[in-house]
């Protein structure tokens, strides 16, 4: 089968109090990007943009594959898993955790998907949303 696609996954959350540092630590996770509630907020050139009204940060979990994301993801699940304490301590206490994918396409070709049920039970016990963006 020719693949005319690639994907990346990351893992994001938000928090509304807990500082990006925390939630970095309790997942044992270096964030690529991140954000504290409670601090300033600055565009590119500069300008204030006001104060962050929650924590954020993206954590890279794996590289740019070429294929199938959903082939990809029950792999970097596993690597969520030991995390299952902290990532429910994070949904407990208002934050949100979700799987962002990155889906690259070709511009001649067309994609779908499907999920295996085992896959999305995964998802839903360790209560992380899935997010799907198609470039």
């Amino acid at each position: 089968m020719l693949v005319h696609h690639a994907y990346v996954i990351s893992l994001r959350v938000r928090h509304p109090e807990w500082p990006s540092a925390w939630i970095a630590a309790s997942l044992e996770l270096q964030p690529k990007v991140s954000r504290s509630v409670g601090e300033p907020r600055f565009a590119s050139d500069g300008r204030h943009l006001g104060i962050n009204r929650e924590s954020f940060c993206t954590f890279d979990i794996g590289p740019k594959e070429l294929g199938w994301f959903t082939e990809g993801m029950a792999r970097l699940l596993g690597t969520l898993g030991p995390r299952e304490a902290a990532i429910q301590e994070i949904r407990k206490t208002g934050g949100v955790v979700e799987l962002f994918v990155g889906v690259f396409v070709d511009v001649k070709a067309s994609t779908g998907f499907v999920m295996e049920p085992d896959l999305l039970a995964d998802l839903a016990r360790l209560g992380v949303q899935l997010s799907v963006e198609i470039y």
